[in-house]
């Protein structure tokens, strides 16, 4: 907008001037100071839509502009006033300290001048739009709005809740896995360890049954003897070291009955002496003059209902086995894995070792896992 020259004088910023204000001839108008005459007042207002002409028409006092005065109008679109019944004058400089700007506010609000000093404010209401109107919800809004959120409600639910429990889910069989395979891990240890041929399965396949060798007593010595033949011997040399006082021997045992009755178990009586001497003569040598040293208790593990134990039962030399008791529970929920026994054993023969294979699952809250080992078992007796 250009800025006029009474404007630009008084360093009057453009932006500031919205309106032009175009007012007659005060002696016109206002023929005595003692009167109070009706004035009309055009002003022409640049809307954001559309320019309009605004038609004032009220009664100022006679000491006008030095009482404040407010004036409220309609706007009118400017095809709508004669240009014959308003007289337009040429703009005039306004009385000094006070004018007139325009501050409109955005699309669909009223539009509001201000007139500086303050006590001259001019508010323009464009009664042409429609005002504001707070509108609320009807009850069938309502209604289709709680039913669409309780569908969205139960399809989200249903995702949630198969998130969660698949990730219980997954935490149950970490859970049973870690336990299997604890299980599995101590049984695999203790029986690839076993005495050659020691090894018993009970028909069920429920129970296996073993001597294990000592592997702390046969770190210091090389398990074979020097003696051809000694047969009705007591004594047997080692070609690195003796065994200590005490140490269970097993020479040539060729089955569980025999490790069973300890006919072929021996106890050294020496201290750790080399050759060493045995509690009582060799009843059997051994083919290839190995020995082994066992150590002093037997080993069962067995399923007894859903639970998994471990047993064990005293090696005796020359004797019996002790009862197999004090069971320890290594795991819980064992099932039958495919149908498949527990435990089954393959004996071995001149050219392959020993296989004991454990077969079990756990089952716990729906979830089932399942383990299968083949362990070998050397086969030189």
């Amino acid at each position: 907008m250009k800025t006029p020259p009474w404007a630009a004088a008084r360093s009057i910023p453009p932006n500031r001037l919205a309106a032009r204000l175009y007012r007659p001839q005060p002696s016109a108008l206002m023929p005595a100071k003692t009167e109070r005459p009706t004035m009309m007042w055009t002003t022409t207002t640049a809307c954001p839509r559309k320019l309009t002409t605004s038609r004032i028409k009220t009664t100022m006092p006679s000491t006008f502009p030095a009482t404040a005065a407010k004036w409220r109008f309609d706007t009118l679109p400017a095809r709508q006033i004669p240009s014959t019944k308003i007289p337009r004058q040429p703009p005039e400089p306004p009385t000094p300290n006070w004018w007139l700007c325009a501050s409109p506010r955005p699309l669909g609000k009223s539009l509001t001048l201000w007139l500086l000093p303050a006590i001259f404010r001019i508010k323009i209401q464009d009664m042409g739009r429609r005002g504001n109107k707070q509108q609320g919800f009807t009850l069938i809004e309502l209604i289709i709005v709680v039913v669409l959120l309780g569908i969205l409600g139960a399809m989200g639910a249903g995702f949630i809740s198969e998130a969660f429990r698949g990730f219980f889910d997954a935490d149950v069989r970490m859970e049973m896995y870690e336990e299997g395979k604890s299980a599995m891990v101590r049984m695999e240890r203790e029986i690839h360890i076993a005495v050659p041929n020691a090894v018993d399965v009970a028909i069920a396949g429920d129970t296996v049954s073993f001597g294990v060798i000592d592997e702390n007593a046969m770190a210091g010595v090389f398990g074979q003897y020097t003696e051809a033949h000694p047969s009705g011997g007591a004594t047997i040399t080692d070609q690195a070291a003796g065994l200590p006082l005490g140490t269970l021997v097993s020479i040539y045992n060729t089955g569980w009955p025999i490790f069973n009755n300890g006919s072929r178990t021996y106890s050294v009586t020496s201290n750790g002496t080399n050759p060493m001497t045995l509690d009582r003569n060799i009843g059997a040598p051994s083919p290839y003059q190995r020995f082994f040293a066992v150590r002093p208790d037997a080993v069962r593990f067995s399923v007894a209902g859903t639970t998994l134990s471990r047993s064990t039962a005293t090696v005796n030399a020359g004797a019996l086995l002790g009862a197999f008791g004090n069971p320890q529970p290594l795991a819980q929920n064992i099932v039958p894995s495919n149908g498949l026994p527990y435990f089954t054993y393959n004996p071995g023969n001149s050219t392959r070792n020993s296989v004991v294979s454990i077969h079990f699952a756990i089952a716990r809250n729906g979830e089932t896992v399942n383990f299968h080992k083949e362990v070998q078992i050397r086969n030189v007796p």
